[in-house]
């Protein structure tokens, strides 16, 4: 199980503190579920709820907790983080973002966006292309999502950033966005939400590891 915390960090306060090496988790999640007994200690802890290790994604450490009530694992994700691929949702939104505002085609803005120093060819461009319009998929799909689920405050709104921004008063869309759905997240398709099924990055089989321009 993935569960969101505000860890009140930023993405570079949370990794030079190492923040996930004194996250705690005194509530299981698994409760919800029905899952978990929930046996509960003198010191108003779960007994059955331990630190379980962590593991890297992109770079960014994630802590992990373990139910032995269930017997299966929590993993504590910043609230800032992609779920399920790489990276931040500010570096999403920022993406699909220059992709919604380009002038030229979306060849041209992969073009443009390559690293310095890579040999000009197709096949770079190609593969850019790809991983932009990947994630206008993803920031499209949580949009039209948002609007099903936050019909009082995006009702009518196209599922553009744009739009987005002028009707929620932020610059911030998909983290506004997660702070709003909170309570549905497991509603929500990654990367903004938990909700399982195939991977954001492709159809198939889910990979892992970062996904890089």
């Amino acid at each position: 199980m993935q569960s969101i915390r505000d860890f009140g960090l930023t993405a570079g306060e949370y990794v030079s503190q190492r923040a996930w090496e004194s996250a705690s988790l005194e509530i299981c999640p698994y409760a919800a579920e029905g899952g978990c007994q929930l046996r509960w200690d003198s010191g108003g802890g779960c007994c059955g709820l331990h630190r379980h290790g962590s593991y890297e994604r992109g770079g960014v450490g994630i802590a992990r907790f373990l139910c032995t009530c269930v017997g299966r694992t929590i993993s504590l994700l910043p609230d800032w983080i992609a779920v399920r691929v790489g990276g931040t949702l500010q570096a999403i939104e920022d993406a699909a973002d220059r992709v919604e505002g380009r002038t030229g085609s979306i060849e041209q803005l992969a073009d443009e966006m390559r690293p310095m120093g890579e040999n000009p060819d197709k096949v770079r461009v190609g593969g850019m292309t790809k991983w932009l319009r990947r994630r206008c998929s993803w920031v499209t799909a949580a949009l039209l999502v948002a609007q099903a689920l936050l019909p009082e405050r995006v009702a009518g709104c196209r599922p553009t950033l744009i739009a987005f921004r002028a009707a929620l008063g932020t610059e911030h869309v998909l983290k506004t966005l997660r702070e709003a759905l909170a309570a549905r997240l497991g509603d929500v398709p990654a990367p903004l939400g938990l909700k399982a099924g195939p991977s954001p990055r492709k159809k198939g089989p889910q990979r892992t590891g970062l996904d890089p321009p």
